[in-house]
């Protein structure tokens, strides 16, 4: 991992490039599950909304 190296001509890049990779392909996995999920996920039916009359200001 690079962070902070102590010359900045001999920094690794391989190792930011490969976690960044890591990222992406975490995303690329995930992307299709969240997808399903949301396709197929359960549907609340709409509720409308009433104003409340037990109020006592009658707001």
């Amino acid at each position: 991992m690079t962070l902070a190296p102590d010359r900045y001509d001999a920094a690794e890049r391989l190792p930011a490039l490969e976690r960044l990779t890591a990222i992406f392909i975490g995303i690329a996995m995930l992307l299709p599950v969240l997808l399903i999920g949301h396709a197929f996920g359960i549907r609340r039916p709409a509720t409308p909304v009433t104003s409340a009359q037990d109020e006592a200001s009658g707001v």
